[in-house]
């Protein structure tokens, strides 16, 4: 049986501490996008879980779809199509 793996965008928001002048430390939510390649959201909920582990980084999933994305040309394959 083949597996279908397509793109998922996972979507974090980190904790993030601030000190404020006055000595204070405020909390800043910062959201990001990650693309992943996964068989399901699952498999790229669990992606991003493991490429960011960090026990000085506080974050959380808030949510995971699935992309019309048909492949990510990275710069080495630009470079070469460009050179042919």
């Amino acid at each position: 049986m083949e597996q279908n793996y397509e793109y998922y965008e996972v979507r974090v928001e980190f904790q993030i501490e601030i000190e404020k002048p006055n000595g204070e430390v405020a909390i800043k939510k910062q959201k990001e996008a990650y693309l992943t390649h996964a068989l399901s959201c699952t498999e790229a909920e669990v992606n991003i879980i493991n490429s960011l582990k960090n026990p000085n980084i506080e974050f959380e999933v808030t949510s995971v779809k699935q992309t019309k994305f048909i492949d990510v040309l990275k710069e080495e394959d630009v470079k070469e199509l460009s050179n042919e």
